[in-house]
């Protein structure tokens, strides 16, 4: 299933590969270390039991069942394993001859694809040639700059060690930030879309002074736990927001 929110296709929950980065993010970022897959059994067991998902021709034997849309599927198992091991090779041919040019598409075929180490110049450059005016992104070349497009775009520049454009994208978070650190999707508040945020913001803390904008939009997700620990009563967005 697609969600379309405004311009482009917009990102749903992707059940499919979340389900383990719920056992599998939320423990490396506790413990910090990639190799800790290689002795956990629960890591072990999670890995073998989504390569197994894995068809020859790179497609995924469930994809029909999830909500994400399949190249969302692909992604995000193309990250996981990578993270923790490698991807196979007829996943990320999956990935790569995706023929939606959102974005998002755009954006995620980058992030599986560079850290796999494949060339991704042709796809940046589609990308980077969609940066508005305001320094944002839209779902589509012309579309108005919104906060989803523009952080995905934001990791998928960190991810292939590009700064095309990184400065103006960051500049446009920063300008449609609420005071409360949140951020909104539609004209509303929207917790995915500041968790988002903050990983855009994360991933290029180091070159650009983005402290005081990382803190804000943290407490204010802080702030949004339905329960101790918990957002919105999800175990994807609290995954997320772990993550």
């Amino acid at each position: 299933m697609r969600l379309f929110q405004g311009s482009g296709v917009r990102p749903c929950v992707c059940a499919f590969a979340r389900n383990l980065l719920v056992g599998i993010f939320f423990l490396l970022t506790l413990w910090g270390n990639g190799a800790y897959a290689q002795t956990s059994g629960p890591l072990v067991n999670g890995l073998k039991w989504l390569n197994a998902q894995i068809l020859a021709d790179g497609k995924l034997s469930s994809e029909s069942q999830s909500i994400a849309t399949p190249l969302q599927a692909r992604a995000e198992v193309a990250q996981t394993l990578q993270l923790l091991g490698s991807a196979p090779a007829s996943l990320l041919s999956s990935i790569a001859t995706e023929s939606d040019t959102s974005t998002e598409y755009l954006a995620r075929k980058i992030i599986a694809l560079a850290a796999a180490k494949n060339d991704t110049s042709v796809l940046v450059a589609q990308l980077t040639s969609r940066i508005n005016p305001d320094g944002g992104f839209g779902g589509a070349p012309g579309y108005t700059s919104n906060v989803l497009d523009t952080s995905l775009a934001l990791v998928a520049l960190k991810q292939a060690g590009r700064t095309d454009g990184v400065a103006a994208a960051i500049a446009y978070l920063q300008s449609v930030q609420g005071v409360d650190g949140s951020f909104q999707l539609n004209g509303r508040i929207d917790l995915y879309s500041s968790i988002y945020a903050l990983a855009a913001y994360r991933a290029h803390a180091s070159a650009l002074p983005l402290t005081a904008s990382i803190q804000t939009v943290t407490s204010y997700l802080m702030a949004q736990q339905s329960t101790p620990g918990t957002w919105n009563s999800s175990v994807f967005l609290s995954c997320l927001a772990y993550e």
